[in-house]
């Protein structure tokens, strides 16, 4: 936390910010999916093996983005 002089606080910027950002718009898209996957009635095996696919690469993804970002953190902070 910082805290201004005007006696107001912020928060510091997160590194992990772009990661949250890409939770929302992941989110957003597999809501989209299963709405869409609900209108072409598709049969449910179908709907549970997309969206346990699309779950696995979005884990996949955050895991993969979580560890860049940190390694990247802590080599600038000089730490390992």
């Amino acid at each position: 936390m910082v805290i201004k002089k005007n006696s107001s606080f912020s928060v510091a910027a997160s590194p992990l910010n772009s990661i949250k950002l890409d939770l929302g718009i992941f989110l957003c898209l597999g809501i989209i999916m299963l709405i869409v996957l609900e209108i072409i009635s598709v049969s449910l095996l179908i709907e549970i093996l997309f969206l346990g696919l699309y779950g696995m690469l979005v884990l996949l993804w955050v895991y993969i983005k979580t560890r860049l970002i940190l390694k990247a953190t802590f080599k600038k902070n000089g730490q390992e």
